[in-house]
């Protein structure tokens, strides 16, 4: 079953990279340039842009580890690639991949293959993923400390 679950999930981020440009519409993604200028500024000065997004949980922040990490990896994906766009949405689908994985091997076996097929095929999931947004990166952790601390441990649910 991982030779499967891996097989999908590199198909799977092959086709999203190949149309990495074509969805959501830029019209649709106002706010990626914004989020790619916040991550060179943050490579420059190593100071967030706005407290708004630094760990301000009661008033709709993303938390501070997925949101420097993002902003991190946004500010290098702007350096070395010349598609601001393609640069910035790179970051995000990375993640997907990362949180597809992850999710395989805290599950595994059929249940792992059909947990990463329905993930991989949700919509909010797939729109996440292609979009420049730190979202993703914070269920990447989830499943990352999942992985570490929790399995094996008589968890309710695995």
């Amino acid at each position: 079953m991982r030779r499967w679950a891996y097989s999908w999930i590199g198909l799977w981020s092959l086709l999203n990279l190949l149309t990495l440009k074509l969805y959501p519409p830029i019209s649709g993604a106002w706010d990626e340039p914004w989020l790619a200028a916040q991550g060179l500024h943050y490579l420059r000065t190593w100071e967030p842009v706005e407290a708004f997004f630094v760990g301000g949980l009661g008033r709709g922040g993303h938390g501070l580890l997925p949101y420097y990490l993002h902003t991190f990896l946004l500010g290098l994906s702007q350096l070395a690639l010349p598609d601001p766009l393609f640069a910035a949405r790179l970051t995000s689908l990375l993640a997907g991949a990362l949180a597809l994985a992850l999710l395989y091997e805290a599950v595994r076996g059929k249940e792992g293959l059909l947990a990463v097929l329905i993930l991989s095929l949700e919509p909010v999931f797939l729109f996440a993923s292609r979009h420049a947004r730190p979202e993703v990166w914070l269920l990447s952790l989830a499943l990352a400390v999942f992985l570490v601390h929790g399995r094996g441990r008589g968890g309710a649910f695995f």
